[in-house]
C-alpha cells in the first residue's frame, strides 16, 4: 500500500500556506491585509499582503510571513508576484499568478496557480485550480490540483496533492449551511489508491463585516480523536504599517 506522501506534503507546505493567504483576497486597488492563522497547539502562521491593481486585469503583489511552530520554532520570510484576470462569455473567469517566495535562511521557491471560475444556472458556482511549487532550481517539488461547487446548499470540494515521487493524496471536503455564520464541515483523506487514511468533522463560525476584516473559528476532531481548534483572522492593515 502506496503511503501519503507525507514528507512531500510537507515540503510544499510553506508554498500552500502563502498559496491559501494570497487566495483569500482578489486584487483590488492597492491595499494591504493580513491573515493570521493560529493553531489548537499554540503554533501560529501570519502573511501581510499588499496587492496593486494595474488597472488593465494584472496585477501585482508583495508581503512578508512569519510563522510559529507548537514547538517554538519560528521561519519567516517575503514573497512577490504578479498576475492577471480575464472574463470569456460562456468560459467564466480565469485567474492565473506566479509568486516568488524567499525564506530568512536565503532558500528560494516559486508558485505558479492557475483559477478558472464559472456560473452555471441551476448548480451554482464552479471552480478549478491548478498549483505547482519549484524549487530554486525550478524542480517541481508538488502539485495540487482541485474542483468545487458552491450554491445555497453549501459547498463540495476535491484536491489532490502529488508529491515528488509521484504519490498522492485526495481531500474530499463537504461544507453544509446550519445558521447565520456557521457552517458543518465533514472532509475525508485518501490515498493514491482510494482507501480512506484520515479525515475530520468540524464546525466553522465567521463573523466580521465586508472590507473591516472578519473572524473564523474552526473546531472539532479529527476521526483519530485529536480535538481541532483554530482561528483565522483577516484584517485590514494601516497604510504606514503596511510599508
Amino acid at each position: 500500500m502506496n503511503q501519503i506522501p507525507y514528507q512531500a506534503l510537507t515540503r510544499i507546505s510553506l508554498g500552500v500556506g502563502i498559496v491559501v493567504a494570497l487566495s483569500s483576497l482578489e486584487p483590488a486597488l492597492a491595499q494591504t491585509r493580513r491573515r493570521t492563522v493560529s493553531g489548537d497547539r499554540g503554533g501560529s502562521f501570519s502573511t501581510t499582503r499588499q496587492v496593486q491593481n494595474n488597472g488593465d486585469g494584472s496585477f501585482r503583489h508583495s508581503g512578508t510571513y512569519t510563522g510559529t511552530s507548537p514547538s517554538g520554532q519560528s521561519r519567516s520570510g517575503s514573497f512577490s508576484g504578479s498576475g492577471e484576470r480575464s472574463w470569456t462569455r460562456g468560459e467564466g473567469v480565469s485567474r492565473s499568478d506566479n509568486t516568488e517566495i524567499t525564506t530568512s535562511g536565503g532558500r528560494s521557491f516559486s508558485v505558479d496557480r492557475d483559477t478558472n471560475t464559472t456560473y452555471q444556472p441551476g448548480e451554482g458556482l464552479q471552480r478549478t485550480r491548478n498549483t505547482t511549487l519549484r524549487n530554486g532550481e525550478g524542480e517541481v517539488l508538488g502539485t495540487s490540483s482541485g474542483s468545487s461547487l458552491i450554491n445555497r446548499d453549501g459547498a463540495e470540494s476535491s484536491t489532490t496533492f502529488t508529491g515528488r515521487q509521484g504519490r498522492s493524496a485526495t481531500v474530499d471536503s463537504t461544507v453544509t449551511p446550519e445558521s447565520q455564520g456557521r457552517f458543518r464541515r465533514s472532509t475525508t483523506v485518501s490515498n493514491d489508491e482510494g482507501e480512506i487514511i484520515g479525515g475530520a468533522n468540524t464546525t466553522i463560525e465567521v463573523e466580521g463585516e465586508l472590507g473591516q476584516g472578519w473572524t473564523r473559528r474552526v473546531t472539532g476532531s479529527t476521526d483519530s480523536g485529536r480535538p481541532i481548534d483554530r482561528t483565522i483572522t483577516h484584517e485590514p492593515v494601516d497604510e504606514e504599517e503596511g510599508l
